[in-house]
């Protein structure tokens, strides 16, 4: 799953969706990244990526490169959230019984 992270309700506002709240059908918070690991291992799922605020390298430095474009023309791509570290990623995988015991 992915989702905004939680720093994001303090992200500048952009066209393209930077801040949590420029997405109208976000209403109360983003939600707790630790919580969600927590309700997801408590239904016995195996979480095999959990990445908070992810910053892929590449387009971390493209996006650090780019930043002053995204800003002077209010306008965000996926380079602007991997700068920002938009999205939180979480992969789990349901635990068979043979792999809990």
């Amino acid at each position: 799953m992915t989702f905004p992270c939680e720093q994001s309700v303090n992200f500048p506002s952009r066209k393209g969706t930077l801040n949590y709240y420029d997405d109208p059908t976000h209403r109360d918070l983003p939600p707790d990244f630790n919580s969600l690991i927590k309700q997801i291992k408590a239904k016995n799922f195996a979480v095999e990526v959990a990445i908070s605020s992810h910053k892929p390298f590449v387009f971390w430095v493209i996006g650090c490169l780019n930043e002053w474009r995204s800003k002077t023309n209010n306008h965000t791509d996926y380079s602007t959230w991997a700068f920002y570290g938009f999205e939180s990623i979480i992969k789990a995988r349901k635990l068979k019984a043979a792999d809990t015991e």
